[in-house]
């Protein structure tokens, strides 16, 4: 397990993806047919928080993972696998291909489309978030407080609006 100091300043950066994520999500909600900038946004926080959750086989060392804050791996595994992925699996390759540099999905009519997308977000943001708050339930205290902390700093730093000066979600740092 890395050291304490590391893990809690990767505590406060994942939270602060979390915070992304629902800011960009929230940006939709309010703003329907912007445009794909606020889609893509949020795919962008929830790919990384997925990935975070399930980390990639084999786990490369620099890859930061929920099982890294956890004594014995095992125990994130245990609960993660009582949790729902029904949405993260179902829009596994299509995030990523959203994602991508350049694919022809975007314009051969393979990909999902912009209703879909806004149909498929809220599943993703709910699984998510029971990502989330099973994670916190499971880490020890100590650990939690780091998470709940980047949570309140990241929107601290939104002003409490979360958007920024042009209307759209501010990522974090």
């Amino acid at each position: 397990m890395r050291p304490a100091p590391d893990r809690k300043s990767m505590a406060r950066h994942v939270a602060a993806e979390f915070v992304a994520m629902e800011l960009a999500a929230e940006l939709i909600d309010r703003t329907r047919g912007w445009g794909y900038e606020p889609l893509e946004e949020f795919l962008l926080h929830a790919r990384r928080l997925r990935e975070f959750f399930h980390a990639p086989l084999p786990k490369s060392d620099h890859h930061v993972a929920a099982e890294d804050f956890f004594p014995d791996v095992r125990t994130w595994i245990k609960v993660r696998n009582t949790l729902g992925s029904e949405w993260l699996r179902g829009t596994h390759n299509a995030v990523d291909y959203q994602l991508a540099d350049i694919t022809w999905a975007k314009i051969d009519g393979s990909g999902m489309k912009w209703g879909g997308w806004i149909k498929a977000i809220p599943g993703i943001r709910a699984e998510l978030q029971s990502f989330w708050d099973g994670f916190l339930l499971s880490v020890d205290t100590v650990t939690a407080s780091w998470f709940l902390s980047g949570v309140r700093d990241a929107r601290a730093k939104q002003g409490g609006s979360g958007v920024g000066p042009t209307g759209e979600a501010e990522a974090p740092e």
